[in-house]
């Protein structure tokens, strides 16, 4: 009787993990369908099959305290409640194609990505997050020199987009990390702005040992925006 009460518990459990999936789009590749405290547990898709896999949090990032924060923050913009899901994937840079994602020398780093989404008719409001570890001091400091040049906070940017990506950006970077927080110009700069600080409220690291602050549409990063 004891064993047949554990199955029927495991299919019930496994059942109820299943119905907690997000829609995913058909470009994504990981999907998050559980958050536990220590762990995530993601369904990995492939052109042949579906594989599931576990992921363990990052000690890092706080994603439940961010998502918790960023839910009411969203609320607050939009007037009504927003509830966010998220995707995670690595990041993919086409070498035919322009990509700011390029300068953080992927081949080089471990590089997760996290997709927000605050559900239909609350697009405006999508954002991602790039999570990039560094094993040693020279690489990450190339990175974000790279990052640097291409924003226009120094030497210039010569790759006639203005910022990193045209829309509003935040990275920082720790001695072996950087997180890099994008918004869509909708968001509003203010309010990515305050997004940003939930972000740094989020993460547990020492100290930043530089940033840099893209406005929509301005040619040159790193300026104090009111």
């Amino acid at each position: 009787m004891n064993s047949i009460l554990r199955i029927l518990v495991l299919v019930t459990t496994f059942g109820a993990v299943v119905l907690s999936c997000n829609k995913v789009n058909k470009d994504t590749k990981v999907q998050v369908i559980a958050t536990h405290d220590s762990e995530e547990i993601v369904r990995k898709s492939t052109m042949q099959d579906t594989l599931s896999i576990k992921l363990i949090s990052n000690n890092d990032f706080d994603i439940n305290q961010f998502i918790n924060n960023a839910n009411a923050l969203l609320t607050t913009i939009k007037g009504k409640s927003i509830r966010l899901t998220f995707n995670i994937d690595s990041i993919n840079v086409d070498a035919n194609k322009y990509s700011p994602l390029r300068a953080l020398l992927p081949s080089m780093a471990m590089i997760k990505k996290y997709y927000f989404d605050p559900g239909k008719g609350n697009r405006e409001l999508r954002f991602w997050l790039v999570d990039a570890t560094y094993s040693d001091k020279t690489t990450i400091e190339k990175a974000f020199k790279e990052l640097n040049r291409l924003s226009g906070k120094v030497n210039g940017n010569n790759d006639f987009t203005p910022g990193l990506t045209y829309s509003n950006d935040y990275v920082i970077r720790t001695d072996d990390k950087i997180f890099w927080l994008n918004s869509l110009c909708p968001f509003e700069f203010k309010n990515h702005q305050k997004l940003s600080k939930l972000l740094l409220k989020s993460l547990n690291i020492n100290n930043v040992k530089d940033s840099i602050h893209c406005k929509c549409g301005q040619p040159v990063c790193g300026l104090q925006y009111p």
